[in-house]
């Protein structure tokens, strides 16, 4: 009997054991499950944020960090345009600035005159023409004196002019060109060097010499007849009056400048 109740009394204890077993069986089993569980759904919703922030970038476009973004070297412009590859584009604007743009409001239209070429032998001396200029220096006489002395420009002489002299030697007056001075409406003007003048023609005629003067007085009488200007006297290198038979000086033979 007593090893009967033994026999009960162990089957029993071995029965709760095996119970309890079973239920820390189902236990793990539950967890294992529930971390799984936990484990796909972080898959998930990683997956999903991932895709979400792919797809806000592929809208607006990557960014780029300070070290991947590549500058152009400006002196390598011309060979990137050239050769097609990538960097950033100089364009050089060939507008004028406010500061740079023509101004004509401080400058005033002068008349300087001019013979065409070429010239006709024994031609007219009235046969002159008018040309326009623009300066903005003060003293408008002496703009005038050096261009008539310079002669016709670029565009000019493309167009025809010619000079009808041309200065050589050197200067009475020190380094400069020319002097001139005004004296209750008349106007003296010294050339301080010699006077090289330009023939009609290569054969020689009886007054050609005169004619040719002629040409240089009368530029500088129509050009510089403006203001309180009224009469122009030509002088040469020596300081007389240049060539007063031509009858457009109006100097005379023993006056000095």
């Amino acid at each position: 009997m007593i090893v009967l109740l033994m026999e009960v009394s162990s089957f029993g204890s071995r029965g709760q054991n095996i119970q309890h077993a079973s239920s820390l069986k189902y236990l793990y089993i539950a967890i294992a499950v529930l971390v799984i569980a936990l484990l796909v759904l972080g898959t998930v919703l990683a997956y999903f944020l991932v895709k979400k922030g792919s797809d806000k970038d592929d809208g607006k476009g990557s960014a780029l960090s300070e070290d991947q973004i590549e500058y152009s070297d400006p002196d390598e412009a011309d060979s990137d345009e050239n050769d097609g590859s990538s960097g950033v584009e100089f364009i050089e604007d060939d507008r004028e600035s406010p500061d740079e743009e023509s101004d004509t409001s401080n400058t005033v239209v002068v008349d300087l005159y001019f013979y065409m070429g070429p010239l006709e032998v024994q031609q007219s001396t009235d046969n002159i023409h008018k040309v326009e200029r623009r300066t903005d220096k003060d003293d408008i006489y002496s703009y005038i004196i050096e261009s008539m002395i310079s002669g016709p420009n670029e565009e000019e002489s493309t167009a025809g002019y010619i000079p009808v002299f041309r200065l050589s030697g050197l200067s009475t007056c020190g380094s400069v060109n020319y002097e001139y001075k005004i004296d209750t409406g008349v106007m003296k003007v010294k050339l301080c060097k010699d006077i090289d003048l330009v023939y009609d023609t290569e054969d020689a005629y009886a007054g050609i010499t005169l004619n040719a003067q002629s040409r240089v007085v009368y530029s500088f009488v129509n050009a510089l007849s403006i203001g309180e200007v009224r009469s122009v006297e030509l002088y040469g290198s020596d300081g007389s009056c240049y060539a007063p038979d031509t009858g457009h000086n109006t100097c005379e033979w023993g006056d000095a400048y």
